[in-house]
């Protein structure tokens, strides 16, 4: 079931991403609705995520998943749900999105 909200697909899709899962097509279509995943990656890629791709072969069927590789030991950035995670206009390419949470928000 496709998630409803006011993210778009190329944010709700980077929350996946960021959150440490991978995603295929068929995984985008049932939770976010999208039926051009490589053209959402394309997009997040021009952006300047790092988003990598892997072939996978299941039941006699190849298919591209996609994924955001993450250094040893570290855990996601940004929860799938959290509100502070927003797409940029560019990050640099191979550099990690920029932290978007609000500065004192806390006190």
């Amino acid at each position: 079931m496709a998630i409803r909200g006011a993210q778009s697909q190329n944010e709700q899709i980077l929350a996946i991403l960021q959150s440490g899962r991978s995603l295929t097509p068929l995984e985008a279509l049932r939770e976010v609705g999208s039926l051009r995943l490589g053209a959402r990656v394309h997009n997040l890629k021009a952006l300047g995520y790092d988003i990598q791709t892997r072939m996978v072969e299941r039941d006699g069927k190849h298919f591209a998943e996609y994924f955001l590789p993450q250094p040893k030991g570290q855990l996601a950035l940004f929860d799938a749900g959290s509100p502070a995670m927003r797409l940029t206009s560019r990050a640099p390419t191979g550099a990690s999105p920029p932290n978007t949470a609000r500065v004192g928000a806390f006190g």
